[in-house]
């Protein structure tokens, strides 16, 4: 299983096997020149969640041909069915070149063909490669926000972030968002929280911008300064703050006991890694004999679902269906049980949950929740159930896409409505800092008092 970028991109979500090669489309489809935009076409083709819109893929990739060339020699504009590229050549200062619908894949792929040649020409000093997977990333990146196309330098997800300021950021309508800002990072000792708006980095506007544009902006050498302005709905206006730059190493499992003998397990994201981690926790509870065990999903914003799969399988029996998956693509349908193993905890258990809890996180709430394996307490979850797939290309490049939406067991989405608790604690403005502290933290105190009755 692919993990989330440690780069603390958050994809706000899990990941799938890679794939590599190209399907689809070969040279001899007289794409030869765009291989690599015919690659990209038939994988959105085959692996997306959806029908393609190839109206809007193509519309995607003649605005990253006009982005790409100088200002004011490509111009592109869409109206009543139909694009319009204005343009100038030494015999005709008002060229224009029009594209009708409707669009099919290969009437999208002719039509793209025919504007990169003509933006060749125009500026025939542009890099082609440079060119062509400009034109590419507008056009993936059009199909929904969580879509992406990674140039070969970003297509490397096992590397750390390096000098950064230690936050997992995601993309919600439109605005770069704070998912949560990671433990003993300059993010967190600057005051940042979750919900947090990231609105500029160092003066550049970051709207419209991708979660991978966003990292690289956000990384630079460790101890430099990086100046953030950020918006929260609580504050009055746009606040700007300077952070220095640091390693930050981002810790899935945390535990600890209180007084009473119940533990506390943080689990912050799930990789391969989680379940072995967690089962130090659970080892340690059972030789203390603990009363009950307390799972804090607030704050996670997902993973790898076979690291949330893994996460069940320490409190349900082996074989259990925990998660099912949907997709276009048939290999993108599957089945996901708990293993075999160490017999499972039988320790009783609660799990605290928030607007933050997402993906993974849900995915293993509501299914501890169906099962009455536990009892969740906190607030509704955020509500997010779709998969994403990253696709390598030839070239080294690679596509996001969103692949599969997923279903618990009773065949339960939370996709939009979130996971709703069985012991409500009211929404209240959170003290981020207070999370974990037994005098402070309401939703551990309503925890703890629903484990005692």
């Amino acid at each position: 299983m692919l993990l989330r970028p440690s780069a603390y991109l958050a994809l706000p979500l899990f990941s799938i096997p890679l794939l590599s090669g190209c399907s689809g489309l070969g040279q001899g489809s007289g794409f030869k020149e765009l291989s690599l935009t015919a690659e990209t076409f038939s994988k959105i083709d085959t692996y997306y969640i959806d029908s393609p819109n190839y109206e809007k893929l193509r519309l995607g990739a003649l605005s990253g041909l006009s982005k790409a060339l100088p200002a004011g020699s490509f111009n592109v504009t869409e109206s009543q069915n139909r694009i319009m590229i204005r343009y100038s050549t030494g015999e005709n200062p008002d060229a224009e070149k029009i594209f009708t619908s409707p669009v099919d894949k290969g009437r999208a792929l002719s039509d793209v063909s025919d504007a990169y040649r003509l933006a060749r020409q125009l500026s025939p000093s542009i890099d082609p490669p440079r060119l062509e997977r400009a034109m590419l990333k507008s056009a993936v990146v059009s199909l929904d926000p969580d879509a992406d196309f990674l140039e070969p330098e970003e297509n490397v997800w096992s590397v750390s972030m390096g000098g950064g300021i230690g936050v997992e950021i995601a993309i919600r309508e439109g605005k770069i968002v704070v998912v949560r800002p990671l433990d003993d990072s300059p993010a967190r000792t600057a005051g940042i929280r979750p919900g947090d708006r990231i609105e500029s980095i160092d003066d550049v506007p970051v709207e419209g911008r991708s979660l991978v544009e966003v990292v690289r902006m956000l990384r630079g050498p460790r101890g430099s300064s990086v100046r953030l302005r950020i918006g929260r709905d609580s504050w009055p206006e746009i606040r700007s703050m300077t952070l220095q730059r640091a390693v930050v190493r981002n810790q899935s499992v945390s535990f600890r006991f209180l007084q009473s003998g119940i533990g506390v397990i943080s689990i912050r994201s799930f990789d391969s890694t989680t379940a072995r981690d967690l089962d130090q926790a659970l080892n340690e509870a059972e030789a203390r004999r603990s009363p009950g065990l307390i799972l804090d999903l607030r704050q996670n914003s997902g993973g790898t679902l076979n690291g949330a799969v893994a996460v069940a399988g320490r409190f349900l029996d082996p074989g259990h269906l925990v998660v099912y998956t949907v997709g276009r693509a048939r290999t993108e349908s599957r089945r996901y049980l708990t293993e075999g193993g160490k017999p499972p905890t039988k320790i009783l258990l609660v799990i605290i949950v928030d607007r933050s809890t997402q993906a993974g996180a849900e995915v293993l709430a509501a299914t501890m929740q169906e099962e009455k394996r536990a009892i969740i307490v906190g607030s509704r979850t955020f509500g997010h159930s779709i998969i994403h797939g990253l696709f390598s290309l030839s070239d080294g490049s690679a596509i996001k896409l969103i692949v599969a939406r997923w279903f618990t067991a009773s065949g339960q989405s939370v996709d939009g409505k979130g996971l709703e608790p069985n012991v409500e604690v009211k929404r209240e403005p959170v003290d981020y800092f207070a999370i974990g502290d037994i005098e402070r933290d309401t939703y551990l105190q309503r925890a703890v008092e629903t484990l005692g009755n």
